[in-house]
């Protein structure tokens, strides 16, 4: 959309009345969220409230997802607020690799921060030694098929292993020195899953219980592990079952009860594989994150999670505003040749 607008004060010598109007076009909701996002960093580098302890994790992983979703833009490769981001996340490591305190998502959060780190290495060669001991990090709390949720020997957590895989696959894109065998042995996991998961009850559902619960979040983490690990015909058998999960969660009023995480996850695997996501499906997505939890009128550049979700109350707005740039930036129309995660 375009809009008239007139340069303020006029043009020098020119009667204010007589100044020729131009046409500028109106910032889209990434142009303008991202803008939102860079306004929004804190003076650490980080976003989002980490004013105690057991708030830290949570800040982490809202940073990191800033990250993800201003790394998107080639245009802020060497932009200083990336550089304070990079410090920030600098300072949370410890000398193992791990970012942040140990906690019940340590998985989750380890993931997206490897993720970002791998980011910030295209254009920082400071970045990489970081990288390289969080993806380690990582990958050295991985069970024997996959990750748990809180990066212990506990049961594997198929959306855990989903993020670690996506963010060991940007490591690695950046040279992080990982081990040749570690996408084997994730992507035999993987397979594990799906062979016990069919032959239970409690997983890869459809109807009614598409968005509220594991179901069809493990559906969508699955079948993207397996795509981005080379088993694309196997993944593609879950796409169905995954698409008729996302249509339902946009399909509800300001997609209240649904899992914005999981369609980013969604996304993220459309964009290695891009017929997972037709372009109407596709096109569905952006409308849905484009009104998901935003602002009207003067907040418009901002989203905003729901009064008592876990989020409202430490980061709600930089969190759901960093996620839904990516997801948008992610849903896109895909390029000639499909790309990593």
């Amino acid at each position: 959309r375009t809009f008239w607008t007139e340069p303020p004060g006029g043009l020098p010598g020119v009667s204010p009345s007589r100044t020729p109007r131009a046409l500028v076009a109106e910032p889209t909701p990434v142009e303008s969220g991202r803008a939102w996002l860079l306004a929004r960093q804190n003076a650490d580098g980080g976003w989002g409230k980490a004013v105690v302890e057991q708030n830290l994790a949570s800040a982490i992983q809202v940073s990191s997802l800033a990250v993800l979703a201003l790394t998107e833009d080639p245009r802020l490769g060497s932009d200083p607020h990336l550089d304070r981001a990079l410090d920030f996340l600098k300072s949370h490591q410890d000398p193992a690799g791990f970012l942040g305190p140990s906690c019940d998502k340590r998985t989750l959060v380890q993931a997206m921060g490897t993720a970002a780190l791998a980011g910030l290495a295209r254009t920082r060669p400071e970045a990489r030694e970081p990288l390289r001991k969080a993806a380690l990090a990582l990958l050295k709390s991985r069970g024997a098929d996959g990750w748990s949720k809180d990066g212990t020997a506990g049961q594997i957590h198929a959306v855990a292993t989903a993020w670690a895989s996506a963010a060991l696959l940007r490591a690695q894109s950046a040279d992080a020195g990982l081990p040749k065998d570690w996408m084997q042995r994730v992507s035999r996991g993987c397979r594990h899953l799906v062979d016990r998961r069919r032959k239970t009850a409690g997983l890869f559902r459809q109807g009614d219980e598409a968005t509220t619960g594991g179901g069809w979040a493990s559906t969508v983490a699955v079948g993207a592990t397996l795509s981005w690990l080379g088993e694309p015909a196997e993944a593609r058998l879950l796409a169905p079952a995954a698409l008729d999960g996302a249509e339902a969660c946009w399909g509800l009023p300001s997609m209240e009860g649904a899992d914005p995480e999981t369609l980013a996850l969604l996304a993220l695997w459309a964009r290695s594989d891009p017929a997972v996501l037709p372009e109407p499906a596709r096109e569905g997505l952006r409308d849905a994150f484009a009104r998901w939890g935003r602002r009207g009128g003067k907040d418009a550049a901002r989203w905003t999670t729901r009064s008592g979700s876990r989020w409202d109350s430490l980061s709600g707005e930089a969190y759901a505003t960093a996620l839904a740039v990516w997801t948008l930036e992610l849903a896109e129309p895909p390029a000639k040749a499909p790309r990593r995660p």
